[in-house]
C-alpha cells in the first residue's frame, strides 16, 4: 500500500495507482491536482530540488564506479596502439556482430578488413579529414553491426569540448616507456587511473 504525498489528501491505495514525481523519483500522488497542491503549498518544490541534486550525485558516483574498469581498458589499449603506430591516428571499434561484443582500439595505418569496409562509406574521407583537423577534441568510433542479413560498419565521430582525454593519452604514450618492467607498468597504471579519475570529474560535452 502507498499513501498520497499530498498531506491534505493522504489517500491509501496500491502503489501502481499513483504517479511518481519524475524529478526526485521519491514522491507519489494519486492525481495531478494533488501533485500541483503539494508543489505549490506543501513544500515539495524545495524538497524536490534537494532530492534531485542528491539523486544526480548518487547516479554519477554509481556510474563512475561501474564504468572505471571499462574506461581503463579503453585507455590502456589506446596507449598501446599509439605506441605501436605513433602519429597514425586510431579508432575504437565496437563489434556487435560477435558474441560477446568485441571492443578494440585500431590504428588507421593498418590494412584491416574494417578499414576496407569503411573506405566504401560515402562520408568516410570527410569524417577522417574533420577528425584530423580537430587535433584532439574529435575521436573516431566505429560500430560493426548486422542490418538484415548483411554485416556492415558505421563511423561515428564524437566531439568533446576540450579534448583533454585524447591529449593526455597521447602524452602518456609518448612519455611512458613500453616494456620497462614491473616498475614501469605500475607507473603506467597509476597514470591511467589518474586520467580515469580526471575524466570522470571533468564532464566533457559530447556532440
Amino acid at each position: 500500500m502507498k499513501s498520497c504525498d499530498n498531506i491534505s489528501c493522504n489517500k491509501l491505495a496500491a502503489k501502481t495507482d499513483f504517479m511518481r514525481c519524475s524529478a526526485c523519483k521519491k514522491s507519489y500522488y494519486c492525481s495531478r491536482d494533488c501533485q500541483a497542491t503539494d508543489w505549490n503549498d506543501g513544500g515539495h518544490r524545495e524538497a524536490c530540488e534537494e532530492s534531485t541534486e542528491t539523486l544526480l550525485c548518487d547516479e554519477r558516483m554509481s556510474s563512475t564506479t561501474r564504468e572505471q574498469s571499462f574506461i581503463r581498458m579503453i585507455f590502456r589499449d589506446t596507449i598501446k596502439c599509439l605506441r605501436e603506430h605513433p602519429g597514425a591516428g586510431y579508432f575504437v571499434e565496437f563489434n556487435y556482430v560477435t558474441t560477446p561484443v568485441e571492443i578494440n582500439v585500431c590504428s588507421l595505418s593498418t590494412d584491416s578488413k574494417t578499414l576496407k569496409q569503411l573506405s566504401q562509406h560515402p562520408q568516410w574521407q570527410h569524417i577522417l579529414a574533420r577528425t584530423a583537423h580537430s587535433e584532439g577534441p574529435t575521436t573516431l568510433h566505429v560500430v560493426q553491426m548486422v542490418a538484415g542479413e548483411t554485416a556492415g560498419c558505421v563511423p561515428i565521430p564524437l566531439r568533446s569540448s576540450s579534448g583533454m582525454v585524447t591529449k593526455e593519452l597521447e602524452r602518456i604514450a609518448r612519455d611512458s616507456e613500453a616494456g620497462s618492467g614491473r616498475q614501469g607498468e605500475a607507473e603506467l597504471e597509476r597514470m591511467i587511473q589518474n586520467l580515469v579519475l580526471r575524466s570522470s570529474h571533468e564532464v566533457e560535452d559530447i556532440h
